[in-house]
């Protein structure tokens, strides 16, 4: 029972969200004592999030591409506001306000980014393509959201042990892995148009270095993954706006169909150190193809 008796309106703060993992906070509405649901659920982001509530607490679950964190406002009518239409509102409380870009600056934004990848190379967007990004359009709608920890990595050193390519090369795996799985729409932030299912199979099939052996195979399946990912329609999902043609003077740093691995296939320690460390730049590359963030003016 709530500590505090009558409480009408709160505001909840939802923080370190993950996506796709519900989280919960009691929501502490209560009539006298009584615990009582929400009529009005209100969060101050709209859209990315689904948002249900119940006597006690409001669930919050964040989608691909939404913040980690959002803020929830909560009402419970006063007995003097509920003057309703005949028949009541039951079938409507509680009234959640989840989607709509209009006049909602982030929710517009991503509807740019979309419309803009959706575009070609010749629509004269204020963002035009640089030269070190794809000639024939953007990729992704977003950059991916784990590109900022992978330009932060350090590269393998010349001396690294088997035991930290190892861990270098599952940590590529783990983030080629996700960026597949990093999908936006009109009101969705992320990146792709389709889920890559062929190459997160592909990839959740081979075994995480832990030797010489392994660390080979695993670095010889991202390369292919790379490539496969890099054409939009190579398996007809259309994950892409444009394929990923970046690169094709530079190879080993190439983001999509043109990437080489500098030593293919890999047969020494050394070996692996030179193609871990061209995936990681290969990865930056790909993931970093996407339109800047539009700047809504009023």
């Amino acid at each position: 029972m709530p500590a505090q008796a009558t409480i009408l309106k709160n505001i909840l703060s939802f923080t370190g969200l993950v996506v796709g993992v519900p989280a919960s906070l009691p929501h502490l509405l209560n009539v006298n004592g009584t615990s009582v649901d929400p009529d009005l659920v209100l969060p101050d982001i709209v859209g990315g999030f689904t948002v249900t509530a119940d006597a006690t607490n409001v669930t919050v679950t964040r989608l691909v591409g939404s913040p980690a964190a959002v803020d929830v406002y909560v009402e419970r009518w006063h007995t003097i506001e509920y003057v309703t239409p005949s028949g009541g509102l039951a079938a409507q409380i509680p009234f959640v306000v989840t989607g709509g870009a209009g006049g909602n600056e982030w929710a517009v934004q991503i509807w740019a980014k979309w419309a803009i990848a959706a575009s070609t190379n010749s629509f004269a967007d204020p963002w035009p393509q640089d030269s070190t990004q794809n000639p024939y359009g953007y990729a992704h709608m977003d950059a991916d959201k784990n590109l900022p920890a992978l330009q932060a990595l350090a590269p393998l050193p010349g001396g690294a042990t088997q035991a930290q390519v190892d861990a270098f090369a599952n940590l590529m795996k783990h983030y080629e892995i996700a960026h597949y799985y990093d999908v936006g729409s009109l009101s969705v932030d992320g990146g792709h148009l389709a889920v890559d299912t062929y190459d997160i199979a592909a990839l959740e099939a081979v075994p995480n270095a832990t030797d010489l052996a392994s660390c080979i195979t695993l670095i010889t399946a991202i390369a292919l993954a790379i490539v496969n990912h890099g054409w939009s329609d190579v398996e007809n999902l259309g994950q892409h706006f444009h394929d990923d043609q970046t690169g094709q003077t530079t190879p080993s740093s190439a983001g999509g169909r043109y990437f080489v691995l500098p030593v293919a296939p890999p047969v020494t320690l050394a070996d692996c150190i030179a193609d871990c460390n061209a995936i990681q730049q290969s990865m930056i590359t790909h993931f970093s193809c996407a339109v800047p963030i539009p700047t809504i003016s009023p």
